[in-house]
């Protein structure tokens, strides 16, 4: 192999290994209904879901746990099953940035349309509902929330640092 076509097989593999977390990303608009963690009760409404998508939970319990994360303990929610909850940085309520193919990696924690109460710990922050292409996706504090399906297991949390995805803690603002 010359040295010039190995410089652009090189090239080529840098390209689309620096592209790669673009690939997964579009912009969708949804419409924001409250959940407050006072009240524990929530508006929903229907979608239209073409996308096979976990199914959404009746009554969705957020729970917290006690994990390591960057070297320290740190208290993060979960959702009923003990899985990690997430939130993409780049996402916010209007045009959430994690839609197609990103979907199938990073799951939406979803509520079907008749759900009237979140169940969950004392946490200091608002509970929402966003309507997306998905479904009805519930947001803490501005922040829609996701599992991740490299976490096999409960507890596990592989998914926080990725391309701007960190586990969900109750003080996340």
């Amino acid at each position: 192999m010359s040295r010039s076509a190995y410089r652009l097989g090189f090239q080529l593999t840098m390209a689309l290994l620096l592209l790669l977390p673009f690939l997964f990303t579009g912009c969708k608009v949804g419409t924001r209904e409250d959940v407050t963690s006072n009240s524990n009760t929530a508006k929903s409404s229907t979608s239209n879901n073409n996308t096979s998508f976990p199914a959404a939970n009746p009554l969705l319990p957020i729970k917290t746990t006690h994990l390591t994360l960057t070297g320290k303990s740190s208290t993060v929610l979960t959702d009923a099953r003990g899985f990690v909850l997430y939130y993409y940085t780049p996402d916010t309520l209007s045009k959430p940035a994690c839609t197609g193919g990103c979907l199938k990696a990073w799951p939406p924690l979803l509520v079907d349309s008749q759900q009237k109460q979140i169940s969950m710990t004392t946490l200091p922050g608002q509970f929402s509902v966003q309507k997306i292409s998905a479904g009805n996706q519930v947001a803490y504090n501005g922040h829609l929330l996701y599992t991740y399906i490299s976490d096999t297991h409960p507890g596990q949390v592989t998914g926080n640092g990725i391309y701007s995805w960190y586990a969900v803690t109750p003080d996340l603002k």
